[in-house]
């Protein structure tokens, strides 16, 4: 799933089906390659409020909706000192991508997750050079990448540089091509 369905999602507690706010935000935890925690802003447009859902207090990430259990998950807001150390989406989505070898491929475009367990399943990167509206994306698997910092995520060069097949550069082999 892209990371970016969730913003704006409704997050509903069982407990008394009430709508706690909306998915404003998502933090990664690099270490665990997976969602950390979700911003959850409730109120109007001028004000409101915005507080922070961990993972761990979510019990299920649907089409339509992040449900959890109660009002009590709802924790402090995401600039407390505790969430500082997770980047958000957009932060991660802004990372430039180079290779190893030290070229640059492009840009993170999103996250890809796991919707049932929160784990980063890969990167989604625009290479570099593309422009316009039909620019192709590259799927890259999270096992591939070496390192994801603050200022760039780093891939191996096979991934980097695949061979192009019919003029169309693939971050990895199509099904047809790993079977043999």
């Amino acid at each position: 799933m892209d990371a970016k369905r969730l913003k704006g999602m409704p997050v509903v507690a069982i407990e008394g089906g009430e709508q706690l706010g909306t998915v404003r935000d998502i933090l990664f935890s690099i270490d665990d390659r997976a969602i950390q925690a979700f911003s959850v802003h409730s109120g109007g447009l001028i004000g409101g409020t915005t507080n922070v859902v961990e993972r761990r207090d979510v019990q299920s990430i649907g089409p339509d909706a992040v449900m959890v259990q109660s009002r009590a998950v709802l924790q402090g807001d995401e600039t407390e000192h505790r969430y500082r150390q997770y980047p958000s989406l957009s932060e991660i989505g802004s990372l430039k991508v180079v290779s190893e070898d030290g070229s640059r491929v492009g840009s993170v475009a999103t996250v890809l997750v796991d919707e049932q367990s929160g784990v980063i399943t890969g990167l989604e990167i625009v290479r570099a050079g593309f422009t316009g509206p039909f620019r192709p994306n590259v799927s890259v698997p999270i096992d591939t990448v070496i390192s994801i910092g603050r200022d760039a995520v780093v891939i191996p060069a096979q991934i980097a540089h695949p061979p192009a097949e019919g003029g169309q550069p693939e971050a990895t082999p199509g099904p047809e091509e790993s079977q043999g």
